[in-house]
């Protein structure tokens, strides 16, 4: 039996698309372009709770791809989900888009484009797209970002967890 392939999570920042492996620590819905998953990250870019309206993350640029460890014939059936919850009913929402274009990730100002991800369950995953061969090959991009309304709460958010799968043969 052949070892499993090398699936890495890649996070994607700045105008010149840098790669980070962030596979197994995560991502930080803040506002700026980075992949960092750090207390100090969250401290110095916060999300400011709006007066009225609506306030926004970065969106963070992510993608699954191929590490050097290659599939006996090919990684695909690429599948996102979460809780089916909201981060905090009602007042902070976290949203989706997928798409096969990367662009410089930017303070998103609207929700309009994207999926709220308390709709990806794990009885209705989001697909995203990629077969995967050889080293340095990729997924389609999953594109998230968060919304926070007045009435959120002050300080961190709870730790959200997101789920993802995919076939290998």
């Amino acid at each position: 039996m052949a070892s499993p392939a090398d699936v890495n999570l890649v996070c994607n920042s700045g105008a010149g698309e840098t790669e980070t492996d962030i596979t197994g620590t995560g991502i930080d819905f803040i506002s700026a372009d980075n992949c960092l998953n750090t207390s100090g990250n969250r401290t110095s870019n916060p999300i400011t709770i709006p007066a009225a309206g609506f306030a926004y993350s970065y969106d963070k640029w992510l993608k699954f791809e191929l590490g050097t460890t290659e599939p006996d014939t090919q990684v695909t059936n690429f599948k996102f989900w979460g809780a089916g919850t909201e981060p905090e009913a009602g007042v902070v929402k976290d949203y989706y888009k997928t798409t096969n274009t990367y662009a410089t990730p930017a303070l998103a100002t609207t929700n309009s484009g994207y999926t709220a991800v308390s709709t990806a369950t794990a009885g209705a995953k989001a697909s995203i797209s990629g077969t995967l061969n050889t080293q340095g090959e990729a997924t389609q991009y999953l594109v998230m970002m968060l919304e926070v309304s007045t009435g959120a709460s002050q300080g961190n958010m709870t730790q959200q967890t997101y789920n993802y799968s995919y076939d290998e043969n």
